[in-house]
């Protein structure tokens, strides 16, 4: 069983971009995937500003609401990245408590999450179709809700009821879980399902 000690050090050393914001706006916590995006400095104080997106002169607005926004950032080597920012504020009544983003250099997902409402609904997934995806997305992967959403093109509030539901079914575990962030595993069940219902061809992908 790994300690809380051991996950959160799992989870600071991704390649996956994840920042948790609290309170006062103060980058609480980011993994090494954010630190290298976006020039970030372990041994430093950073805030929400710190994270320079073109075209938005003050980050701290993205945490007004859940939100996939579309940027453009420019690293310290002068090289020009498109990417797509989620961002899951946490409110107390009217009271900001803290934030997650989750930042992804994909410009298919980009494209993806920024389709029209049309386009959206001609592709609607089914229950069935969400829940395969989501599972398929976990395999050999720890990973937040605010991440699988921005992999699978599925909305992260669908995505935390699913995950709701394989948890109480025990086709995953919850494998860390902080005020502002949440992280999921498959769990053997879960792999069982997917081999069930892919056969052969999910059976390379299993450890």
């Amino acid at each position: 069983m790994e300690t809380i000690l051991q996950q959160t050090s799992l989870l600071e050393n991704t390649d996956r971009a994840i920042i948790c914001v609290d309170s006062e706006y103060k980058l609480s916590f980011f993994t090494k995937g954010a630190e290298m995006l976006f020039d970030l400095n372990k041994n430093d104080e950073h805030t929400i500003n710190d994270i320079k997106i073109e075209g938005i002169e003050e980050t701290k607005t993205l945490l007004e609401k859940p939100s996939h926004i579309k940027g453009q950032i420019t690293t310290k080597d002068r090289i020009k990245k498109n990417i797509i920012l989620s961002t899951d504020p946490k409110y107390q009544k009217e009271e900001f408590l803290g934030a997650v983003l989750v930042a992804l250099e994909n410009t298919i997902v980009s494209e993806a999450l920024l389709s029209s409402k049309d386009t959206q609904k001609k592709d609607k997934k089914t229950f069935v179709e969400i829940r395969n995806t989501i599972l398929l997305c976990l395999l050999n992967k720890k990973m937040a809700i605010n991440q699988i959403s921005l992999e699978t093109n599925i909305n992260w509030k669908t995505v935390e009821k699913h995950l709701t539901y394989f948890l109480g079914k025990k086709m995953v575990n919850e494998v860390f879980s902080s005020e502002y962030l949440r992280v999921f595993e498959i769990s053997e069940k879960g792999k069982t399902t997917l081999k069930d219902t892919f056969g052969d061809k999910v059976l390379e992908n299993i450890k």
